[in-house]
């Protein structure tokens, strides 16, 4: 069996979560798309995304579009905000050095795809500064940079603020 570009950078998102606790296993496998149940004390779904490469890049800042099919967003408009659902955007870069991880909860996703609209072309935006300790998310239903989320780019603080503010099915 080979490997293919899409393995490389969930791996990556899977070493993370086990970096930090989690203990993932795979329950739905896309072409772009891949969704983990990972479970501690908890279980958590991770709806992850990956680009391999910027969108854009300056020696400042570099961004990252992430496109979603009408069948995504059907999934997407569907769940509830209360869901348990974490969405992993890898943010690839060419050969693999300072490539990131950026999180967001269902609430915040809808709010950057704009889920009440009816276009069919939706996008998801992760923009990285330089030095900044700050990832900011947009998109279609947060078109403007300045209306982007603020969040963090450290991963354990951002996955801690999710155990805080997710209240997830306890496992026995």
């Amino acid at each position: 069996m080979k490997l293919s570009k899409q393995d490389f950078y969930f791996g990556a998102l899977l070493s993370l979560l086990v970096k930090t606790g989690f203990v993932p296993a795979i329950i739905e496998e896309g072409e772009s798309n891949q969704i983990y149940k990972i479970t501690t004390n908890y279980d958590y779904v991770f709806y992850s995304k990956y680009l391999s490469k910027t969108s854009s890049e300056s020696k400042k800042d570099s961004t990252w579009q992430f496109q979603f099919s009408e069948l995504e967003l059907k999934r997407i408009r569907d769940l509830s905000p209360n869901e348990k659902f974490i969405f992993a955007f890898v943010c690839g870069r060419l050969g693999l050095r300072e490539s990131e991880i950026a999180f967001l909860s269902i609430k915040e996703l809808q709010e950057c795809l704009g889920i009440d609209y009816q276009t069919p072309n939706r996008t998801v935006a992760m923009r990285t500064t330089n030095g900044s300790p700050y990832i900011k998310a947009y998109g279609t239903g947060r078109d403007r940079y300045d209306q982007s989320l603020q969040i963090t780019r450290n991963p354990k603080t951002r996955l801690d603020q999710f155990k805080e503010t997710i209240q997830p099915n306890y496992v026995s």
